[in-house]
């Protein structure tokens, strides 16, 4: 399905994380998806629709560059309505990883390469330059996925945790 957004075209996709685990999201551009521009690719805790309410977003979407917007694994449309426990949104899900050995926050860093890979083969051109933006709990994946990818050239964290130490009980946060 497509459609305009800020001046610019949406149109859903859908890949694969992992067999099994499938990625949605929105990829806005002009319909030219081979012409050579910066790949950025979004994401939020709150999935793509939340992404897509961020002030940088809205910025990005309206430049000349191929915009991605995911849902990471158990965020926007991937989000489970028994996921959470007290004020804790993914409490289930991030046990689950805990317990699996996967923690949830490496799964989200795999999504993000995952789909590095699609922007590319999505555009033909794996020369173009991938910049990742992670917003909140979102920004740490951003950050961990530009380490393990040599392909991302630069990463943007915003509103991100500056550590997992306080002495305040957590309210609303994911992981």
């Amino acid at each position: 399905a497509q459609d305009k957004i800020h001046g610019r075209r949406r149109t859903g996709v859908r890949y694969d994380a992992e067999p099994g685990m499938p990625i949605p999201g929105w990829w806005l551009d002009d319909g030219d998806r081979k012409a050579r521009r910066p790949i950025v690719i979004c994401v939020h805790p709150g999935g793509k629709a939340a992404a897509l309410r961020e002030a940088l977003v809205v910025h990005l979407a309206k430049r000349s560059c191929h915009l991605l917007l995911p849902d990471l694994r158990g965020t926007g449309e991937t989000a489970s309505p028994i996921d959470a426990l007290g004020t804790c949104p993914d409490q289930k899900s991030a046990r689950g990883s805990i317990w699996l050995g996967r923690p949830l926050m490496a799964q989200w860093a795999w999504d993000l390469v995952r789909t590095v890979d699609f922007a590319q083969k999505a555009t033909g051109r794996s020369d173009q330059p991938v910049h990742l933006v992670g917003f909140a709990e979102a920004g740490l994946a951003a950050a961990i996925a530009s380490i393990i990818d040599p392909r991302v050239s630069s990463v943007t964290v915003m509103g991100g945790l500056a550590s997992y130490v306080t002495d305040k009980p957590f309210k609303g946060h994911r992981m």
